[in-house]
C-alpha cells in the first residue's frame, strides 16, 4: 500500500514534476486538436449511420486513425524530437516510462473523444455550428474510405500482444471506467484529471504482471473483445469489493487502497493470460533495488498483510484480494510460522528493501530528466 499516495504512485512520483513530462502532458491534453478529432468522429458516425462507412468500422478505430493522423502535425513531431534525447541504452528505464507515459494518456484521450463523438450523435443539439463544414465532410468521408479498405484488409480480429501491450490496453480503459463521472460534461476531456494516478497504476500494474511472468517475452492473441471481458471483469470485482458510498469516496480520493487494489486485481487477470492455470503467482510483487544502475532487478515480494489501515469503516479488506492465498510463495506462509517479533522484523526488512528500490527508481529517473 505505501507504494500509493493519493494519486501517485512512489517510484515514479518524480517523473511528474519534470518539464519533458509537462510536455507530454500538453501535447496530449490539446483542445483545439481535441475538438477537431471529436467533430471528425462525429461525422464519420453519421457517416455509418447514413450506410456510406462500413459498419464494422467502431468509434475506437476512427479514433485511433486520427490519432496516427496527427503525428504528422508539426506539435507532436517537435514532442518527438525531444523525446529522441533518451533513445540509447544508457536511458533505456527513462524511455520506457516516457513512453508509457505518453501511451497512457494518448489512450485515455482517445476513449474521451469517442465518448464525446457519440453523445453528439444521440443528442444532435449539442453539436457546436463550427463542428460542420463542407471541408469537414470531405475530409471524413475520404478517412472513411481508408477506413473501410484497412479494416477489409485485416483478415483476423486477434493479434499478438505482449505483457506490456495488453497492460497499456487494459489498464487505461478500466481507470477510466472507475474514474470518469457520469454523465460527463461535453467537450472537457475528463481524463485529463486522471493523468498521473493512471501512468502511476499503469506502471503498478506493469511491475506486478513483469514479475509474476519472469520475462518480457511472453506472447498471447489477444482481441477487442477478450480485452473488454476482462476490463469489464475487472471493474465488476472492483465494484462488488466495496459498498458504493464508500467506494464513491475513495474514488473521490484516490484512495491508495483502492489504487493498489485496483492495480492488483488487474495484474492478477492480465498475468493469468500468459500462464497455465495453476501456475500463477503473486503478482503485486516488485523488483529489487539494483546494486548498480544497469542490473537487472530482483524480485521483493510486498506481503498482503503488512498493508496500512484505512479509516475505521475500511479496516477489513476485501476477502477477494486474498482468495488465491493456497498460490503465494511459501516464504508468506512460513512467515505465519514464525513468532510476532521474527515476523515483525521481516516486514521492516521488506519495508527497507521496498523504500531502498523506490529511492533507485527516483534517482534514476532524477538524474535523467529532472530540470538542473
Amino acid at each position: 500500500m505505501e507504494l500509493f499516495q493519493e494519486g501517485t504512485y512512489r517510484p515514479i512520483g518524480v517523473l511528474f514534476d519534470t518539464p519533458v513530462y509537462r510536455q507530454i502532458f500538453q501535447n496530449c491534453w490539446h483542445m483545439p486538436s481535441y475538438k477537431v478529432h471529436v467533430a471528425m468522429v462525429a461525422e464519420l458516425l453519421r457517416l455509418q449511420k447514413e450506410n456510406q462507412l462500413l459498419s464494422e468500422v467502431t468509434p475506437e478505430d476512427m479514433a485511433r486513425h486520427l490519432h496516427v493522423m496527427s503525428k504528422r502535425s508539426l506539435r507532436v513531431q517537435l514532442l518527438d524530437f525531444q523525446l529522441q534525447e533518451y533513445d540509447n541504452d544508457d536511458d533505456d528505464e527513462v524511455r520506457m516510462l516516457l513512453s508509457m507515459a505518453r501511451e497512457v494518456n494518448d489512450s485515455m484521450r482517445m476513449r474521451d473523444i469517442q465518448l464525446d463523438a457519440q453523445r453528439l450523435i444521440s443528442a444532435p443539439e449539442l453539436m457546436p455550428p463550427n463542428f460542420i463544414s463542407a471541408k469537414m465532410m470531405k475530409e471524413a468521408k475520404a478517412i472513411g474510405e481508408a477506413l473501410t479498405e484497412r479494416h477489409q484488409q485485416t483478415s483476423c480480429s486477434e493479434h499478438l500482444q505482449q505483457p506490456r501491450d495488453v497492460v497499456l490496453d487494459v489498464v487505461p480503459k478500466v481507470l477510466q471506467g472507475l474514474w470518469v463521472p457520469k454523465p460527463r460534461l461535453f467537450l472537457t476531456m475528463p481524463s485529463m484529471k486522471l493523468d498521473k494516478m493512471a501512468v502511476g497504476v499503469t506502471k503498478g500494474v506493469e511491475d506486478g504482471v513483469l514479475v509474476a511472468l519472469g520475462s518480457t517475452t511472453h506472447e498471447v492473441n489477444m482481441s477487442r473483445s477478450t480485452r473488454d471481458e476482462m476490463i469489464t471483469s475487472i471493474i465488476k470485482t472492483l465494484h462488488e469489493a466495496y459498498p458504493k458510498d464508500i467506494r464513491r469516496k475513495m474514488l473521490n480520493t484516490f484512495s491508495p487502497q483502492l489504487m493498489h487494489h485496483v492495480a492488483e486485481v488487474t495484474a492478477e487477470q492480465i498475468t493469468a493470460l500468459f500462464q497455465p492455470r495453476g501456475k500463477q503467482e503473486d503478482t503485486m510483487s516488485l523488483p529489487e533495488e539494483p546494486t548498480t544502475l544497469h542490473e537487472k532487478p530482483k524480485s521483493l515480494h510486498v506481503e498482503p498483510t503488512s498493508l496500512p489501515e484505512e479509516p475505521t469503516s475500511l479496516n477489513e479488506e476485501p476477502t477477494s484480494l486474498h482468495e488465491e492465498a493456497k498460490s503465494l510463495p511459501e516464504e508468506t506462509t512460513s512467515l505465519h510460522e514464525q513468532s510476532p517479533v521474527k515476523v515483525e522484523e521481516s516486514r521492516k526488512k521488506k519495508k527497507s528493501r521496498m523504500n531502498r528500490f523506490i529511492r533507485w527508481m527516483q534517482k534514476r529517473i532524477f538524474t535523467r530528466i529532472h530540470p538542473q
